[in-house]
């Protein structure tokens, strides 16, 4: 088995990772029974609300936060892995045929 090449992304903001997230959610297609976690931190993913100006200001750290936190991290990384699997063939042995063609799988 061949090695992946680590990449560091830039440290972006917070604010600029749930933009990627927002961006990226069209492109999902979520398996409700596997990802089922994920999908109750992602609707769960709040901000903290500012008691004096009742304006809504960091996102809340809490039991909930970890998975739409990774789901945020996935979306900033997404187009490098795209990329990286764009540079390389797809390995296919002979007695493998897609299941679904269209999709590839």
């Amino acid at each position: 088995m061949r090695r992946q090449r680590v990449m560091c992304l830039a440290a972006l903001d917070v604010e600029e990772g749930i933009k990627s997230a927002r961006m990226l959610f069209p492109r999902c297609y979520f398996d409700s029974a596997k990802t089922a976690r994920l999908l109750e931190c992602l609707k769960r993913y709040q901000r903290q609300i500012n008691i004096k100006t009742n304006e809504a200001t960091v996102p809340l750290h809490d039991q909930y936060s970890h998975g739409a936190d990774n789901f945020r991290y996935i979306a900033q990384s997404v187009e490098h892995m795209l990329r990286s699997q764009q540079q390389r063939p797809i390995a296919t042995s002979a007695a493998w045929t897609a299941h679904d063609p269209e999709m590839g799988y």
